[in-house]
């Protein structure tokens, strides 16, 4: 009888014990759910870009996605020794796309890319050519005649000018490309990064694009949504481990 108190202090203590993991464990299983619903919806114009045809360059016939990576070619310029955009199209370095030899992680990196594309349309067609790789540090495009090497149209961007000094005011690098009826174009490509990872891309229609941005947008702010709402509860707990436990959630993401 006189250890009643203690006993039934022990068993309160579990109880409040067992109701926080429980709280946590259901908190957490939300998260993975809204966590999964950001990525797909973060990466769903992604795997829209791998199913399309990789032959399949005319602008006619793409309806609002058109994947240039497949059919681009590429090399690597060596470090110290910059190419102008003539030097870099009479190189000998060229290859096919390789997913795999166009990354190389961790290491400053300038790279070459050319692509050809045509209209077989008889409508003016205007797409944005849109490198998907936020962390570029200089990204320039030369348009330049099919049938010979003359210089169409030059636009540059990258995260080292200022949104208002690129070819256009969106988060990733992206060039505007306007082909007449029945013209044919080479796309040149020239981008750095500090940190190089896989890189895509796209020809897109504008409105198709900035609806992809949004529904990207949308997944991010899910997932904040759930991480926040989730470090809340966590602290409303007054448990010093869960409280590190949100903060180090919060660090994350």
């Amino acid at each position: 009888i006189s250890s009643a108190p203690q006993i039934l202090h022990f068993i309160e203590k579990n109880c409040q014990m067992e109701a926080k993991v429980a709280y946590f464990a259901f908190f957490c299983a939300c998260l993975r759910g809204l966590l999964l619903v950001g990525m797909l919806c973060c990466g769903l114009h992604g795997h829209v870009a791998m199913a399309a045809s990789q032959d399949r360059q005319d602008w006619a016939q793409a309806s609002a996605l058109l994947p240039l990576t497949p059919a681009m070619r590429y090399f690597k310029e060596t470090p110290g020794q910059p190419l102008d955009w003539q030097q870099a199209l009479a190189a000998d370095a060229w290859q096919d796309a390789d997913p795999e030899g166009m990354a190389a992680l961790r290491n400053s990196t300038t790279m070459w890319m050319l692509v050809e594309v045509q209209n077989t349309s008889p409508v003016v067609q205007t797409r944005w050519v849109v490198v998907d790789y936020w962390a570029l540090t200089d990204a320039q495009l030369f348009v330049l005649d099919a049938q010979s090497p003359e210089l169409l149209a030059h636009q540059h961007s990258g995260q080292k000018l200022a949104p208002a000094q690129r070819a256009l005011d969106t988060e990733q690098p992206a060039f505007s490309v306007t082909l007449q009826p029945g013209q044919r174009v080479r796309l040149l490509l020239r981008v750095s990064a500090l940190y190089w990872s896989h890189m895509v891309v796209n020809a897109w229609e504008s409105s198709a694009y900035t609806r992809s941005t949004a529904h990207s947008k949308l997944g991010y702010a899910v997932t904040l949504g759930a991480v926040l709402a989730l470090c809340v509860v966590l602290l409303l707990l007054r448990d010093r481990n869960l409280a590190l436990v949100a903060a180090w959630m919060l660090l994350s993401y």
